[in-house]
């Protein structure tokens, strides 16, 4: 059991799969005894939960909201926090154009409670360069980058350490995607030209590396059927579903 581990990760032990009885013997699900550890309890404990928000809406481009769509991890010390902020556009035309236009930004913390924007200069907003925004989508989106999730891939090279994967429109062709992006350090990013998945994706998406099955795995909202085009308009079916897609090399 030892050798299928990573030592130098956190585990979640939710059952007895990763302890041993102490007789040389692991746990294989069942009850007998035999192969029940001895003095040892698993208990859950709360979290601490904050009564006020760690982010505002602060800045002209999150002026309509910040999304509960993030990504945050611990990278060298620092905790990152990707998130959406999405702010009015300045031209609304037509009662089928995303009235709100999103963007990634991005804010780092030492404590995970105290977070900073840092002035990035990566971005613009309407001639601001002083932004925390990272990433704007592609041209070709009606509504900037949706649903978005960024990991530090430890199977990447040096020039993609980073993986970005966000929900897109083409409103002129009327299609959803699902794309991808990368980046060498967070922060600088390039969108991968092509889709990842043709697919309408209407909340975050999931990305992960499996290290042990040496695959990228993607997790994203799915429908029974897709969604039809009436009277200019989508119309979503009622069924939901979880749809998994996977890679070799992500792209």
């Amino acid at each position: 059991m030892i050798n299928k581990l990573q030592l130098n990760r956190k585990h979640v032990f939710i059952d007895w799969s990763l302890v041993e009885a102490g007789n040389g013997n692991s746990w294989s699900g069942t009850t007998d005894p035999w192969f029940m550890p001895n003095g040892i309890e698993l208990r859950t404990f709360s979290p601490t939960v904050h009564p006020e928000p760690i982010l505002l809406p602060e800045k002209p481009w999150e002026a309509y909201l910040i999304s509960s769509w993030a990504t945050v991890f611990e990278d060298e010390g620092i905790f990152k926090l990707y998130y959406e902020g999405y702010h009015a556009p300045d031209v609304v035309t037509g009662k089928d154009v995303q009235k709100y236009v999103s963007q990634v930004c991005y804010a780092e913390s030492e404590d995970g409670v105290n977070w900073v924007r840092p002035e990035l200069g990566i971005v613009n907003f309407k001639g601001e360069s002083d932004t925390n925004i990272v990433f704007s989508g592609i041209q070709s989106s009606g509504i900037g980058p949706h649903g978005a999730t960024v990991i530090k891939d430890p199977n990447g090279s040096v020039e993609t350490r980073y993986k970005m994967i966000f929900g897109s429109v083409n409103e002129e062709k009327r299609t959803r995607h699902l794309r991808g992006a990368t980046s060498p350090e967070g922060l600088h990013w390039t969108a991968i030209p092509d889709p990842l998945i043709y697919h309408a994706c209407d909340t975050q998406s999931v990305l992960a590396w499996d290290e042990d099955e040496g695959f990228y795995r993607i997790y994203t909202r799915g429908y029974r059927n897709q969604s039809e085009l009436i009277e200019g308009r989508h119309v979503w079916p009622e069924r939901r579903t979880i749809d998994h897609s996977r890679s070799k090399d992500f792209f």
